[in-house]
C-alpha cells in the first residue's frame, strides 16, 4: 500500500466511526428525553337527548393555535363519549362543538361548550358563573375530568 490510499484508508475509517458515534448518540437521546407533550382527558355532553360526533379542541390562552381531535357519537353503550389531546406544556381553555351541526338540522354551528365555572358548579341553574377555566398542562403529566359541558357561555 503507499501512503497515499493509507492516508486515504485511515480517513475514510475516522469519517465512518465518527458517523457511527454521532448515529449512536442520536438514537439513545431520542429513547432517553422526557415526553414534551402532556394530556388532557374528559368526556362530552350535548343538549338533547343524545350526544352527536364532536370536535374538542384546547386553545391556548395567550394565543396560537388551537390543538383538536374528532370525538365520536354517544350510543347506548357509550352515554359520554371520552377523548384525549395531546398538547405541548402550556396553559389552555377547552372548548367542544358538533362536527356537523347542518347534518343535526341544528342552528349551533357557531356554538362552543367550554369549561367553565358553571360547569364545576354541577351545571346548576342557580350558579350564574360562565367563566373559562384555563387547564395548566406540564409536560409528561395527565390533567383528567375535564368536561366542556357549557352550551350556555355567551
Amino acid at each position: 500500500m503507499t501512503p497515499n490510499v493509507m492516508k486515504y484508508t485511515l480517513n475514510a475509517a475516522i469519517g465512518i466511526l465518527i458517523v457511527a458515534v454521532a448515529i449512536w448518540f442520536a438514537w439513545n437521546s431520542l429513547k432517553l428525553a422526557p415526553d414534551n407533550l402532556g394530556s388532557i382527558l374528559g368526556t362530552t355532553n350535548y343538549p338533547s337527548d343524545y350526544i352527536p360526533e364532536q370536535i374538542v379542541c384546547a386553545e391556548p390562552v395567550d394565543g396560537g393555535s388551537e390543538i383538536c381531535t374528532d370525538v365520536p357519537a354517544g350510543d347506548s353503550e357509550n352515554l359520554t363519549p371520552t377523548w384525549t389531546l395531546k398538547v405541548p406544556e402550556g396553559r389552555y381553555y377547552i372548548s367542544s362543538h358538533v362536527k356537523d351541526p347542518e347534518g343535526l338540522g341544528s342552528d349551533m354551528g357557531n356554538y362552543r361548550a367550554y369549561y367553565t365555572v358553571y360547569v364545576t358548579c354541577g351545571l346548576n341553574y342557580a350558579c350564574r358563573d360562565h367563566t373559562k377555566i384555563p387547564i395548566d398542562v406540564a409536560n409528561s403529566t395527565t390533567v383528567k375530568d375535564i368536561a366542556p359541558y357549557d352550551w350556555y357561555i355567551r
